[in-house]
């Protein structure tokens, strides 16, 4: 069997760009919401690799079983995509950091986007500064 390469080794941009295992922390089952959105369309659009999904709250997301907490992961994530609330996102980081997930985007807002606040709070989540972080409140596009 051939071994997936560890995303510590990997570089950050193959980590974001050509994940081979992808996680979505606050994926559910109802697809109006971020975590679910998010998951259903990895998922319906043909990823190959592993998709993970961590909700503490259900046993499975749209018939994919789930992992309560991101120590419960079978290895160490290519991506993370963030989809919880803001006051759950630094505990959240901190534990993939641990993990050695390789890239993360941050699907919420509350951590003042539109000013410069959001990069030392992501300094904070991610110390060493050596993987991106990504931070984005769900745009908002008007429909005309």
């Amino acid at each position: 069997m051939k071994k997936k390469p560890d995303p510590k080794t990997r570089s950050t941009y193959a980590c974001l760009f050509h994940p081979k295992s992808i996680v979505v922390i606050g994926a559910g089952n109802n697809i109006l919401k971020p975590g679910g959105r998010v998951f259903y369309n990895i998922r319906e659009n043909g990823y190959a690799g592993d998709l993970w999904a961590v909700n503490p709250k259900t046993e499975a997301v749209q018939g994919s079983p789930t992992f309560k907490t991101i120590q419960d992961l079978p290895g160490p994530p290519d991506l993370a995509i963030v989809a919880i609330p803001s006051g759950a996102v630094l505990p959240a980081m901190q534990a993939l950091a641990g993990k050695g997930t390789g890239a993360v985007i941050v699907l919420t807002s509350g951590f003042g986007e539109k000013t410069p606040r959001a990069r030392p709070w992501s300094r904070k989540c991610w110390p060493s500064g050596k993987r991106p972080v990504w931070i984005s409140s769900a745009p908002t596009v008007p429909v005309s």
